[in-house]
């Protein structure tokens, strides 16, 4: 059993270490486009297009603007003074092996100061990174404890809280953009607050999604959802049943991965679930 589990962690690091050669197309926007529209259009996560894009606003996309698309989940970033691969791989929770192979480099490879972008396999924006807050330990939820409008869209246990955290998968640090709450398959899921869906799909690893924008910046995001109720463009109230609960994407057993996000960055969900 010992040797089967050791066999399995081998394999999550093994593919870790290994990556696709980074190819990037450009898309030009259409009327209707949303960030998460596109993100799931490529099945990509929609960290992967904030930290590819320069976006003044990213609310704002006008048609005819375009965006880089990768074709896999990550971010581009400009070597500076001081770097290395090693450091940087491990400021961003991933491995030198990645990085290489994303890039087409190897150890000889010459990187310059403020003049090689590099592509960073499986990460996130460094603005996502900076918003970890402190708190008190995350423990039961409950449906009916609400702050500035906002209710928990489900009630269970919290299994994973926001912030860094190791990967499930290769057990690397990796930063935790929302709180995974436990539930049973096909459990219904509730909007936190009312708003309009601006997508509901699939988008990468997180299966089947569902964004809801709440106006002021704020937005929503609930995945890994067995079961989409709700389509986009549609207005719902606060704890109307927008899905069911499940284990869709990349995630390791049901539950509901349940993010809020101000301005297009997460923000801790219980800074606004009081």
């Amino acid at each position: 059993m010992l040797e089967e589990h050791q066999r399995r962690q081998d394999e999550v690091v093994a593919q870790k270490k290994s990556a696709k050669p980074v190819v990037v197309s450009s898309y030009a926007v259409v009327g209707g486009d949303s960030l998460w529209s596109i993100a799931g259009k490529f099945n990509l996560d929609i960290n992967t297009l904030l930290g590819c894009n320069e976006l003044k606003d990213p609310d704002r996309l006008p048609p005819g603007a375009t965006l880089q698309i990768p074709n896999q989940d990550g971010i581009f970033y400009v070597f500076r003074k001081g770097d290395t691969l090693k450091k940087i791989a491990d400021r961003f929770g991933i491995y030198e092996e990645a990085i290489w192979a994303a890039n087409s480099m190897d150890r000889s490879s010459v990187l310059e100061v403020g003049k090689t972008t590099l592509f960073l396999p499986g990460t996130k924006p460094i603005t996502v990174v900076q918003q970890a807050e402190g708190g008190k330990k995350d423990s039961i939820s409950s449906p009916t404890k609400k702050a500035g409008g906002f209710v928990w869209p489900l009630q269970g246990r919290i299994n994973s809280s926001f912030g860094w955290r190791r990967d499930p998968f290769s057990r690397r640090k990796d930063f935790h953009t929302g709180l995974d709450i436990k539930g049973t398959h096909g459990r219904p899921v509730g909007a936190a607050k009312a708003g309009t869906v601006v997508y509901a799909g699939w988008m990468g690893g997180y299966g089947r999604t569902v964004v809801i924008n709440h106006g002021g910046g704020y937005t929503t995001l609930y995945g890994h959802c067995s079961k989409l109720l709700v389509s986009q463009g549609q207005k719902v109230e606060a704890r109307k049943i927008i899905a069911r609960c499940g284990s869709t994407g990349r995630s390791t057993g049901t539950h509901l991965h349940f993010e809020v996000r101000r301005n297009n960055v997460p923000i801790n969900p219980r800074s606004v679930l009081r």
